[in-house]
């Protein structure tokens, strides 16, 4: 028979990480206001790889970060505030007349 117990719904979020991704918001964590970050792909991994791990962990925490890439790494800070999140994609509705 199974065991069942029940946990908050981050701890189980943060369980469920496979090992690679559970430090990333650590990384996100130690960011302090007017600071940035920065991660180099290790052996095996891609710029690609690095960026949607960081994204991935910024949903996870709840923190807004500016990610961007320049040559070999991935630079990232705190956004100051979520104006342009709420903006709807794509071409704009018509209005009735």
């Amino acid at each position: 028979m199974p065991k069942f117990e029940t946990m908050p719904l981050l701890e189980a979020q943060r369980k469920s990480l496979n090992g690679q991704l559970f430090e990333y918001p650590n990384y996100s964590g130690q960011l302090e206001e007017g600071k940035a970050g920065s991660l180099e792909p290790g052996t095996g991994e891609t710029l690609p790889v690095v960026r949607r791990r960081l994204n991935a962990a910024e949903k996870l925490v709840g923190k807004e970060l500016t990610v961007k890439r320049a040559d070999n790494r991935i630079y990232f800070w705190l956004t100051a505030g979520a104006a342009g999140r709420n903006r709807r994609r794509g071409r704009p509705r018509k209005t009735n007349r």
